[in-house]
């Protein structure tokens, strides 16, 4: 009985722990991106930045939008994972498995960045081609919310999804291992992506520097991630995405990051 109390207060400890650095990390990331983004009109493409200063703040745009939902994630990884862990190495684990999981988004920024730099050529050279290229990334975002790949990935970053399955099968997993939270943070960087990477596409069109968008999207991947409704606020998010990216053929003024102003 006492095991199980002190294994149960050492796990509120972790998971209180989880949220205080992850959300005090994400409001820090929030104050440059907001900067960023009253500073700098709004523009096609990537607003000018080259790919390194585009990387840059991409990395703490994902930091701020991002580390919220991941806390239940990290928070169940740690409480499975770590039992057998000391106080000491928690802090430790935490920046481990991070630095996996930023490292997958920091990559998809290179993705982004081209698409962006293509919004960009094609706003200037062919508007009407621009719009229909902003249709299509709301389009092909909307539906692959609907594809089962998109269900499984949101299922495993959603603890109220899933049993996490995939967690328990690998290799050594309550021994501390630098290596292994480094490829579990990798690993769920992965699913995080698989689930909300095309919520991230959108941001071209409407706007990469749209607060209003950043923390609309915020919102909807932390809902997402953290009600047990997650996959039906999903599919009805998908459904207006798709919606959108109809309407925009007859209102184009609905994708102002298309536009030269």
């Amino acid at each position: 009985m006492t095991c199980s109390i002190e294994s149960a207060a050492n796990g509120t400890s972790r998971n209180r722990l989880v949220w205080i650095v992850l959300c005090s990390l994400a409001l820090l990331a929030w104050i440059p991106t907001v900067q960023q983004s009253v500073q700098m009109p709004l523009i096609p493409g990537t607003m000018g930045m080259r790919l390194g200063a585009f990387l840059l703040f991409w990395a703490v745009m994902m930091v701020a939008m991002m580390l919220p939902a991941f806390a239940p994630t990290l928070s169940f990884h740690l409480n499975v994972a770590g039992q057998q862990t000391p106080r000491s190495f928690i802090s430790v684990r935490i920046a481990l498995i991070l630095s996996g999981y930023l490292c997958i988004w920091l990559l998809f920024g290179l993705p982004v960045f081209w698409l962006a730099q293509l919004s960009a050529y094609l706003a200037y050279a062919a508007p009407q081609n621009a719009i229909y290229f902003g249709m299509a990334l709301l389009l092909c975002a909307g539906l692959y919310q609907f594809t089962p790949l998109a269900a499984y990935c949101l299922a495993c970053c959603n603890p109220k999804l899933t049993t996490h399955a995939h967690m328990h099968k690998a290799p050594d997993y309550h021994k501390y291992s630098p290596v292994h939270d480094l490829r579990s943070g990798v690993l769920h960087g992965l699913y995080c992506l698989g689930a909300c990477g095309g919520f991230m596409l959108i941001l071209i069109p409407f706007g990469l520097m749209s607060l209003f968008w950043m923390i609309v999207i915020t919102l909807v991947i932390f809902c997402e991630k953290v009600w047990q409704h997650g996959q039906t606020l999903s599919y009805l998010v998908a459904s207006g995405l798709i919606f959108l990216s109809l309407l925009a053929w007859a209102i184009p003024s609905l994708l102002p990051g298309l536009h030269l102003g």
